[in-house]
């Protein structure tokens, strides 16, 4: 995924014009914790306010579940789940 902010500035573009996000850095200096296998690709990028984003490529048949799950912590996280580090 790295790949697609070095070569192709339209990437860029879209995180701004879907999500707000003013790219900064990929930040290869940071570990990125769970299973690798589980993406295609994932990185972690930095925007122009310092703020941390994971971005996670996966197969397009998964994306059904990963908006399943994404609500489901989108609802855990209204109703009072607590996000630890552990």
């Amino acid at each position: 995924m790295q790949e697609l902010f070095s070569k192709d500035r339209s990437f860029i573009q879209w995180l701004k014009h879907q999500w707000n996000i003013e790219f900064g850095c990929v930040r290869e200096d940071i570990d990125i914790q769970g299973s690798p296998e589980r993406t295609l690709s994932r990185v972690v990028i930095q925007d122009k306010n310092n703020t941390l984003f994971l971005l996670e490529q996966f197969c397009q048949g998964k994306s059904a579940l990963r908006n399943n799950i994404a609500l489901a912590v989108e609802f855990l996280n209204n109703n009072g789940l607590d996000q630890h580090r552990a």
